[in-house]
This record gives structure tokens, sequence and C-alpha cells, in this order.
């Protein structure tokens, strides 16, 4: 009797269901059998829009990170004095007291830019810089390209440029970085 009972409850159900898309009580009694094969097509839409409504809000997310960069100011200057500042800091004819305004903490790394400058390896290397992403409005990551004797060395590196009084300056984290490749690391420990 539960069994019979059942399956009433399915026909009236799937009845119910096929009547509200349009079906009829004939193709109803016709597919009561398949319940089982109804079901989950039922089921899998109400699954499927769940994680279509998630979705934009998790890509949402990211996007209201993005106006804090755009907040510079002026965002083209600021590339221009980065990619400036970071040629001149890395560039073999610039001489040690030019470096000093142009490096993070430099009053800190003084004796390190001079050994620096009078490395004979360091004397032949220069940087180019290929791009300036702004992580926030006082920190830029910057991809540049290591030079020996004007031959690349190292292309795609990475460094960061800071933001400290109103002008950009390599930061000490990337000065003692690639100064460590010539076996420079006093001040920078």
């Amino acid at each position: 009797m539960k069994t019979r009972s059942f399956v009433s409850c399915s026909t009236v159900l799937l009845t119910l269901v096929l009547a509200s898309c349009g079906g009829s009580k004939t193709a109803s009694t016709t597919t009561a059998e398949s319940t089982t094969t109804v079901a989950p097509t039922t089921v899998a839409p109400e699954t499927t829009v769940a994680p279509t409504t998630v979705a934009p809000e998790t890509t949402a997310a990211p996007t209201t990170a993005a106006p804090t960069v755009s907040t510079i100011a002026d965002i083209p200057e600021a590339h221009a004095e980065i990619v400036a500042v970071w040629e001149k800091f890395f560039d073999n004819k610039t001489a040690a007291e030019e470096r000093i305004p142009l490096l993070e903490n430099a009053d800190k790394l003084t004796e390190t830019i001079t050994q620096a400058v009078a490395s004979p390896m360091l004397k032949q290397v220069t940087a180019t810089v290929s791009a300036v992403a702004f992580e926030s409005e006082t920190r830029a990551l910057v991809t540049f390209n290591v030079l020996l004797n004007g031959a690349a060395a190292m292309t795609g590196s990475q460094g960061v440029a800071v933001l400290v009084d109103g002008k950009w300056l390599v930061s000490q984290e990337s000065f003692c970085t690639l100064v460590a490749f010539g076996g420079i690391t006093i001040g920078c420990e």
C-alpha cells in the first residue's frame, strides 16, 4: 500500500510540475514511471543557478582593489619618474653621489653604494625598465632587464619602487638583491 501511495504522490507531483511547464495530465500519466529520470533534471538547474549567482560576487571583490591604484595623481607621470630613477640609478656611468638621492634608506647604504660603484663587475651593469605596475599609491612593481656591457644578462627581472616624501625611489630590498650578485652585502644584512 505504501508503494502505491508513493506512486500516486509521484504522479500528482509530476502532474503539477508538468502542468506548470505547460504539460498535460496525459503526458504526466505517461511519464509517471520515469519519475526518477525527471527528478535529477529538475534539481540540476537549481544547482547550476547557485554558482552562477555566487561567481559575480567573487569576481567583484578584486575589482574593488583597483581604485586605490587609480587614485595616484598622475599615473603616466609617476611611471615616467620610476623609469628615469631606475635607469639612472642602475646606469654604470652614474656617480655614487648621484645615486644616493634615488635610493630608499640611502643614508644607511652610502658605503654599499660606494662599493657597488667601485666593483669591477658592477661597473659593467646597467638596467632598462620594460614595465611598471602600481601595487598601491606608494609601491610599484618594476620589471627590468639587467645588461652586462650592453648585452642582456638577466631579462624580466623584478624589483620594487617606493614613494617616499613625494619621490619615487629604488627600494632598498631591490638594490640589496642586485648588489648581492656582485658579492656586496654590507649594509644589506
